[in-house]
């Protein structure tokens, strides 16, 4: 029997971990961690400092990741970015409808401000620096029609805008000076080292397994192995149907309305007229870009 583990090689999945957002990766390597540690680092032929470094790294994510969730310039910022939302597609539907008025002065206005407007129909849907970029610009545009502003009562709704936006971009400097501040590295520093880490630790344990010499130590390293391909699947599973939710989350979002921004997006392109749906020229408030996803998914190898 010994003969068939030398044969067929066991593997180590690594669940493609670097896909994974700040708190699964950390939580992935923890169990991880955990499952190794408790085989004799002798018996694996493994250096202690590897695993030291390993899990030096790790508890860095878990950090980095509480710090992140506990910044309360995260929630303000968020519930900001609520408020300009509203106040959009405030702006924007009044606009929508008015252009469908009977009185000729204020549909005339409607129609030059669709027209003035209608390049950031959908800005809810940016990213957070995009969306604030945009309302800069709408400004500017919104100040080449007082007018039509005032014909249609805009005039408050759009100050409101302006004032909410100011403080959104308060808030984004405290909240960026806040991370500067932050003895803890950036996660992108720290998630390859962990990465790599575990990677060296999979080579010795494969190595340990290989050159066992003894039944008793070959089912030791294949119990481990089985455990750790297990959590890797586990995990694996888990992402899978997390960014199943975060498209159908987004999709909902899209057809009815909303944000799915997250502080640290990365900023989109203005909306370009080629995106829109055509609607005889009109185009629904909200409609626009859909969220960007949260990350690139790296290609990865799933075996170690």
């Amino acid at each position: 029997m010994s003969n068939n583990i030398s044969n067929h090689p066991l593997k180590i999945d690594n669940g493609r971990c670097a896909r994974y957002e700040n708190a699964l990766h950390a939580q992935f390597h923890k169990k991880q961690h955990e499952l190794v540690s408790a085989v004799p680092a002798a018996k694996l032929n493994m250096p202690a400092e590897l695993l030291t470094e390993w899990k030096k790294n790790i508890d860095l994510e878990v950090e980095i990741n509480k710090e992140a969730e506990a910044s309360v310039h995260t929630a303000k910022l968020l519930e900001k970015d609520r408020e300009r939302d509203k106040l959009l597609t405030n702006i924007f539907g009044v606009i929508r409808i008015q252009r469908l008025s009977p009185l000729p002065a204020i549909s005339s206005a409607a129609e030059t401000l669709h027209v003035a407007f209608k390049p950031y129909y959908g800005i809810q849907n940016n990213a957070f620096e995009a969306q604030s970029l945009h309302i800069a610009g709408l400004r500017v545009d919104a100040e080449k029609h007082p007018g039509e502003v005032s014909i249609l009562g805009l005039t408050p709704v759009l100050n409101e805008l302006y004032t909410v936006n100011d403080a959104f971009e308060k808030l984004r400097t405290d909240r960026r000076m806040e991370t500067a501040d932050s003895k803890l590295p950036n996660a992108r520093m720290i998630r390859p080292k962990t990465d790599e880490a575990f990677a060296n630790v999979c080579l010795y344990i494969l190595s340990a397994n290989l050159h066992a010499s003894i039944q008793e130590d070959k089912t030791l390293f294949s119990t481990l192995i089985t455990r750790m391909n297990q959590v890797s699947s586990d995990f694996r599973t888990m992402f899978k149907e997390s960014q199943a939710q975060k498209k159908a989350a987004a999709k909902k979002k899209k057809d009815g309305g909303g944000s799915g921004k997250k502080p640290g997006d990365k900023p989109s392109d203005k909306p370009s007229d080629k995106d829109k749906k055509p609607d005889n020229g009109k185009k629904k408030p909200g409609e626009g870009d859909t969220p960007k996803p949260g990350r690139e998914e790296d290609p990865g190898e799933d075996q170690v």
